[in-house]
């Protein structure tokens, strides 16, 4: 299966009931990659710092955790996981140069080296 991906972001809703994806996290990044997804009929994804991989669609419960290095190979392996369980064939990213955005570069690496592993396909796609 062919998805849309790009990370979570700090601005979250902070109600205490789990939420869908799509409207835990607060960014126009987000929505509008959602968007596409819709339009394309390509199913999307965001990926967390604390959960990995995660449909637009699913509850996800507050938390403030962002991705670092330290934490990065724990998070391939269930990203790898969570890929297979969801046959990823290509992931289209959508994301920013990592060069000027340090704090991208772990979730960089995180879908990198999964999609490295699994044979997947990855393709860069920048935003402004």
């Amino acid at each position: 299966m062919e998805i849309y991906c790009t990370i979570c972001c700090k601005n979250k809703s902070k109600d205490v009931k789990p939420l869908k994806a799509i409207d835990r996290y607060i960014s126009d990044r987000i929505r509008s990659v959602s968007e596409k997804g819709k339009k394309d009929n390509i199913p999307f994804f965001i990926l967390s710092g604390k959960i990995g991989l995660i449909k637009e669609d699913a509850k996800v419960p507050y938390y403030d955790l962002r991705l670092e290095d330290d934490r990065v190979e724990e998070m391939i392996k269930k990203v790898v996981i969570q890929m297979r369980h969801y046959a990823v064939s290509k992931i289209n990213f959508f994301g920013v140069v990592p060069e000027k955005n340090p704090g991208w570069v772990p979730y960089y690496k995180v879908l990198q080296a999964a999609c490295d592993e699994l044979g997947v396909e990855f393709v860069m796609q920048k935003l402004k």
